[in-house]
């Protein structure tokens, strides 16, 4: 990717997210870079 562009990831999750749930979420690449997110349902 290059400066300034985005990325969207949509995933969809069996069994699904029960509401009141807190997670995170974490997407990395091969050579290290790493992005979390946490959320509620």
């Amino acid at each position: 990717m290059n400066p300034g562009e985005e990325l969207v990831i949509r995933v969809k999750v069996s069994p699904p997210v029960k509401v009141g749930t807190a997670g995170v979420a974490t997407v990395s690449t091969p050579n290290g870079i790493a992005a979390s997110l946490a959320f509620v349902k």
